[in-house]
């Protein structure tokens, strides 16, 4: 039995619909569901400033899990590692350290040099009192990120509080003052407590 030439030009026809409308469908699903995720993100942190730690930890493990599906959008890779320390915000303020630590401790596994989470990993070995690994990971990074004022000046001032534990007044004294030059150059607010910072130094200095 053979077809007529019209018949299979309407199959195919109909046949290539169905594709454009399948292609169509699962590209508004990704959409929605990125949107959801970021969405999602917001709602964990505005969580979490407002003292609801269970709700954003909810919020900010559904805004990871799609993430990490979908981090071919703009951003999606590092909003999952965010999503992230976001949990592990959220159960250090509630008290749930070990859990805090848990989650600190995958991130640091998954993105050691990530630079949109230096800032935050610099924070978690003190979080994790791992002051001898700090001091490396500064001094690394500072290298790394050395025409970054805007992440020197952090970073400087994290290492210059990791050199005060150690009992280096000098180095720590010489860390603030970079520090402090580098959040000029970068025009961000210098933190309150970088200035009294820089005169316990000095006066450690002197006192020993």
């Amino acid at each position: 039995m053979k077809f007529p030439v019209k018949f299979f030009f309407i199959f195919f026809q109909i046949l290539f619909l169905i594709l454009i409308f399948s292609c169509g469908k699962i590209s508004s699903r990704k959409i929605s569901e990125t949107n959801d995720a970021y969405a999602l993100f917001a709602l964990g942190a505005d969580f979490l400033e407002s003292g609801e730690y269970g709700a954003s930890i909810r919020a900010s493990e559904k805004a990871a899990a799609l993430f990490k599906n979908f981090d071919e959008y703009e951003n999606g890779e590092d909003f999952y590692y965010d999503s992230l320390v976001q949990i592990g915000e959220a159960n250090l303020r509630a008290g749930k350290i070990k859990k805090a630590q848990s989650q600190f401790q995958k991130i640091l596994t998954l993105a050691p040099q990530n630079e949109n989470l230096v800032l935050a990993i610099a924070a978690v070995y003190f979080r994790l009192n791992k002051i001898d690994e700090a001091r490396i990971f500064f001094e690394t990074s500072i290298k790394k990120y050395s025409g970054n004022a805007e992440i020197i000046a952090e970073l400087y001032y994290y290492y210059a509080l990791c050199l005060f534990a150690q009992n280096d007044f000098q180095d720590a004294f010489y860390a603030v003052q970079v520090s402090k030059e580098n959040f000029l150059k970068s025009k961000k607010e210098i933190p309150e407590k970088l200035e009294k910072f820089l005169q316990d130094a000095l006066e450690k200095i002197r006192n020993n």
